[in-house]
């Protein structure tokens, strides 16, 4: 997207909460990919969307002791989540106890390794993000199955977030860049050999 903007971009991983505190308070900047919501709307310029899909709480296909047909339900069980991710607040609001059963990590899908582990009940993710995160382990998205669907209707995708003091000019170049590349299906397949690689 970059390139067909014209634009250089430099990419650095970070822990979540640094990255989105660097995007809010440094100019040029950005975080890809982030979930568009209410409460973040203000706080960037966004391109998007980059990713939509239905989200869930998985399990291992193997942990038959772990059953649930509702969110009350599952907030029995422990979930795994990214520091101050969407999903935090999201969790928090269906129920689920912040000290209790969510595991907070520094880093998108650290939570991974024990969730696999079975130290970990439960993940949230989509099936394009399972694909994934799931890449280079031991097991595969056969091995982990959708739970429940969690109602998240306020969001409204995956975006690039950019510093609100970048020149709308950048933003908008981004944004027609990325429509291109949707145009000519070139995103598609960007996507799917990210996902299934």
């Amino acid at each position: 997207m970059c390139e067909a903007a014209g634009i250089r971009c430099e990419l650095k991983m970070y822990p979540w909460t640094r990255a989105f505190n660097l995007a809010r308070s440094t100019k040029n900047s950005g975080l890809v990919s982030t979930s568009r919501s209410p409460s973040r709307e203000t706080m960037f310029h966004w391109v998007g969307a980059l990713a939509s899909d239905k989200t869930f709480l998985y399990k291992l296909k193997s942990r038959e002791d772990i059953q649930a047909s509702t969110i009350e339900d599952a907030t029995r069980y422990s979930v795994g989540v990214q520091r101050n991710d969407i999903y935090t607040s999201v969790l928090a609001d269906l129920g689920f106890k912040m000290a209790s059963n969510v595991m907070n990590f520094s880093y998108k899908n650290d939570e991974i390794d024990l969730f696999l582990a079975g130290k970990i009940d439960l993940i949230v993710s989509s099936n394009l993000t399972l694909r994934y995160a799931l890449q280079g382990k031991e097991k595969s998205s056969e091995s982990v199955v959708p739970l429940i669907e969690l109602p998240v209707d306020q969001l409204s995708g995956n975006f690039l977030a950019i510093n609100k003091e970048t020149d709308v000019a950048v933003v908008k170049r981004l944004q027609k860049a990325l429509d291109e590349l949707k145009n000519s299906g070139r995103f598609n397949e960007l996507v799917t050999q990210f996902t299934e690689q």
